[in-house]
């Protein structure tokens, strides 16, 4: 019982370590060093994994070019039931996928993820623009055509 009381009176040193990790890798994206911000990711990750470390390695990763491997990390988040508890993550991550799968061709399979994050976010706009040109795109336009549609909605 007095370990309890301990550790509410002082927070678990594994988690401050991890947290200053990754408000480190925050602060390196917004400086426009996102390899400076993987290392710190994956020092916070290796000492205490959490939803939205995860989220951020993917995203970078993906915003690098990497796809194959943010693919494997945004699906990692999604078969780990701790880690998608966060409704933002778990929508997020299908976001991601979703235009993966997308921008690879594959329709239907974007459309899945797309309507996934729209179940968990609503609100996303991307998601449901997305929704209606893959509609669009499956009947009249080029895949070419498609990507312009949307990046021309941002």
């Amino acid at each position: 019982h007095m370990d309890q009381v301990v550790a509410m009176i002082r927070p678990d040193k594994k988690v401050s370590r991890s947290e200053k990790y990754y408000q480190k890798a925050v602060g390196m994206c917004r400086k426009g060093k996102p390899e400076l911000a993987l290392g710190c990711l994956e020092k916070s990750i290796a000492i205490n994994r959490t939803a939205l470390a995860c989220y951020l390695k993917a995203s970078i990763t993906k915003s690098l070019g990497q796809v194959a491997e943010a693919a494997g990390v945004f699906k990692d988040i999604l078969s780990d039931g701790q880690l998608y508890m966060d409704r933002n993550v778990y929508g997020g991550a299908h976001f991601h996928l979703g235009e993966i799968s997308f921008k690879a061709g594959k329709y239907p399979r974007a459309k899945e993820h797309f309507e996934k994050c729209l179940q968990a976010i609503p609100s996303h706009k991307k998601a449901g623009q997305y929704v209606k040109v893959i509609r669009v795109e499956r009947t009249e336009a080029s895949p070419a055509e498609a990507v312009d549609e949307v990046e021309l909605l941002t």
